[in-house]
């Protein structure tokens, strides 16, 4: 489980456009862009008693605007991932994740404790010297730059690629990134 920020679709599209270039030339699993978002607490498994606590907890939340610019595409080789990162994180944003952190803690949860970091991934399994050997990735900066203000906080889960079933009900292997759904949703502002 985690909290997160799901950017609208012509934020996305712009992105994927954006993108394009430097990500067709770098092996990985691209994940699906109806899953791009951005994580603001990394909560982890949680039962099914404290899931409706967290939902209840989390409705009260709130946060002043604020606007996250998306400057940089950039390789994290200790994830392996390639993402699009604000380099700059705005006080409400860090707010917000030190908020949803002492949320979680007070449900008897551990959260991730890293200090946000906002990015979207864009995809995961990049091989370090396919990212070295593109001529553009060291100087990936986002042109345009792509500015994003979240206007609602949504509790979302990791469905791994490979616990899909299909209708019948039977497990299945299927190749790629893992999925995200959506199970709350709150505006931001109250």
């Amino acid at each position: 489980m985690f909290f997160a920020l799901w950017p609208a679709a012509q934020f996305r599209r712009e992105l994927e456009t954006v993108a394009a270039r430097l990500l067709e030339r770098v092996e990985g699993r691209r994940l699906a862009i109806d899953d791009w978002h951005v994580t603001v607490c990394f909560i982890g498994a949680v039962n099914e008693a404290t899931l409706a606590a967290l939902q209840a907890s989390a409705a009260a939340v709130a946060s002043a605007p604020f606007t996250l610019r998306f400057d940089r595409i950039e390789y994290w080789s200790e994830a392996r991932i390639v993402a699009a990162t604000a380099s700059q994180v705005p006080t409400p944003a860090a707010e917000l994740s030190s908020v949803l952190r002492e949320l979680a803690r007070s449900l008897g949860l551990a959260p991730d404790e890293k200090p946000l970091r906002p990015h979207v991934t864009l995809m995961r399994g990049v091989n370090p010297l396919a990212w070295r050997m593109n001529r553009d990735a060291p100087d990936a900066r986002l042109e345009p730059e792509l500015v994003f203000e979240p206007d609602a906080l949504h509790l979302a889960e990791s469905r791994p690629a490979a616990h899909r079933s299909s209708a019948s009900g039977a497990l299945h292997v299927a190749a790629g990134a893992p999925s995200y759904a959506r199970l709350a949703s709150w505006p931001l502002q109250h």
